[in-house]
C-alpha cells in the first residue's frame, strides 16, 4: 500500500510541471483582463528579475506556473508595484533555493510591501517578525499585515489547491490530483458543464445528470465565461 501510495504521488506530482494551462485561461482564473499582463511580467528589467517566472513552453503554462502567476495577481490587487514583487521574488528564490517561490512560500501583504511569514517557514513557534521580502530581508512585525491568500491551501509544502472564485463558500476548485487539474466542481470539470449546457441541455438537467446541486451547475458553467440566460 505504501508504494501505491508513493507512485500515486509521483505521478500527479509530475502534473505540476506539465504545460497544461492557456495562458488566457489563467488569466481569466487570476482576474487578469488580459493575457498579455503575464507575458510582462515574465520579463526582467535592468534592475531586477522576473515578477513571475519565465514560461518554460511557448504558449502553455504549468500548475506552478499558473499558481505564481495567481500570486502575482493577488499581489497587485493588493497595491503592491511590480517593483516590490520582483524584489520579493528575487530574496525569496535567492534566499530559499525555490524556483516559483510564491507557490512554495507563505506571503503575506500590508498592500505596499510582501512579506514572508518566517514562524511558518522556519517552524518557530517563538517568532513573532516576518521578513519583509521585498526589501531583502529587513525585518517587520506580524501585526502590521494582513492575511491575503484565503483562497489557497497548502499541502506538501505548496499551493497545492486554489478555490479562484471569491464568494463565501466557493464551489470550483483547481487541484492537479482531480481532474487532471482542470477547474471543477465535485471532480467534474466546469468545461463538461459548460458544453452540456451550450449544447442545448438546463442546469436543472444538468445537475441531475452528475449529481450535483443546481447553484454548483450554474457556478460552474458562469466561472467559463458563460453567461446563464433566465428561463
Amino acid at each position: 500500500m505504501v508504494a501505491e501510495s508513493s507512485e500515486a504521488n509521483a505521478r500527479w506530482m509530475r502534473r505540476l510541471w506539465l504545460a497544461a494551462y492557456r495562458p488566457k485561461d489563467v488569466a481569466h482564473y487570476a482576474g487578469l483582463r488580459s493575457s498579455r499582463t503575464i507575458a510582462r511580467w515574465e520579463q526582467m528589467t535592468s534592475r531586477y528579475g522576473p515578477a513571475t517566472p519565465a514560461r518554460e513552453h511557448d504558449h502553455l503554462l504549468s500548475y506552478m506556473e499558473m499558481i505564481e502567476i495567481a500570486f502575482v495577481s493577488t499581489f497587485r490587487k493588493a497595491g503592491v508595484s511590480l517593483q516590490r514583487i520582483r524584489k520579493a521574488r528575487e530574496y525569496a528564490e535567492r534566499e530559499w533555493d525555490k524556483r516559483f517561490p510564491f507557490a512554495h512560500l507563505k506571503f503575506k501583504t500590508d498592500g505596499h510591501h510582501v512579506f514572508l511569514d518566517l514562524e511558518k517557514e522556519r517552524h518557530d513557534r517563538n517568532t513573532s517578525q516576518i521578513v519583509v521580502a521585498s526589501e531583502y530581508g529587513q525585518v517587520a512585525w506580524t501585526n502590521l499585515v494582513v492575511e491575503r491568500f484565503s483562497q489557497f491551501t497548502y499541502e506538501h509544502e505548496l499551493a497545492l489547491i486554489w478555490r479562484p472564485q471569491k464568494d463565501e463558500s466557493p464551489r470550483v476548485l483547481i487541484d492537479p490530483r482531480i481532474s487532471f487539474g482542470r477547474p471543477n466542481i465535485r471532480g467534474v470539470p466546469v468545461e463538461a458543464l459548460r458544453d452540456r449546457y451550450l449544447a442545448g441541455e438546463t442546469p436543472v438537467e444538468i445537475a441531475d445528470d452528475f449529481e450535483l446541486e443546481l447553484r454548483e451547475v450554474e457556478q460552474g458553467i458562469e466561472f467559463t465565461g458563460v453567461e446563464l440566460v433566465a428561463a
